[in-house]
């Protein structure tokens, strides 16, 4: 029943877990059928994560989506293979999480950790664009049989590169693993 702390079920070791991270990355997606849900969920996180400096952001079409990218990633005009994120954690509908992984350059679930899915049952009611089995395939690489090197820009001082690729997804690149970091890895995405 609401008010039974299923929210916090998943916000503190969210929290916890995350909390002790270097980079920002996009590590945890908690998804919630209405803008309602996302307001009070991402207050809850707000609440919880002062004194750290993990960030949140909510995507639910209450702002523009050109704000909501620019929260998310910043700038779209670069391309980096590794994505880019502004956010540690992001609350969203089905629906806007589709978008930004259609629309948004640069934005990544590569580096999730986490994906909770709130109101199963009624999110799982909704077909979406096939939204579940979308956000599956996007924390998963791509197979590519012919897979090329990546074509990483370079500088006077050597690689620029904004934001690491996921060691799961650089395999996809290369034939051969380069180091230990490229050897293929099990999914890591926990589900609450």
């Amino acid at each position: 029943p609401t008010g039974s702390g299923k929210t916090l079920a998943y916000v503190l070791p969210i929290v916890d877990i995350l909390s002790k991270r270097v980079v920002t990355r996009l590590r945890a997606v908690v998804v919630l059928p209405t803008r309602d849900l996302v307001t009070q969920v991402k207050e809850t996180f707000d609440a919880f994560v002062k004194g750290t400096n993990l960030v949140v952001a909510a995507a639910s079409g209450q702002q523009s989506f050109a704000h909501e990218q620019n929260a998310l990633v910043g700038s779209t005009g670069a391309d980096y293979p590794g994505g880019k994120s502004r956010v540690d954690i992001l609350i969203t509908t089905p629906g806007r999480l589709m978008d930004h992984l259609t629309s948004t350059p640069n934005f990544t679930l590569q580096h999730l950790r986490f994906l909770v899915i709130d109101e199963a049952d009624r999110l799982l009611n909704q077909s979406y664009n096939d939204w579940l089995n979308q956000i599956l395939h996007a924390t998963r690489p791509e197979q590519k049989s012919n897979a090329s090197p990546l074509d990483f820009k370079y500088d006077h001082q050597g690689v620029i590169e904004a934001d690491a690729i996921a060691p799961s997804f650089l395999k996809s690149f290369y034939t051969q693993p380069n180091t230990d970091l490229d050897l293929p890895k099990a999914p890591s995405v926990s589900s609450f």
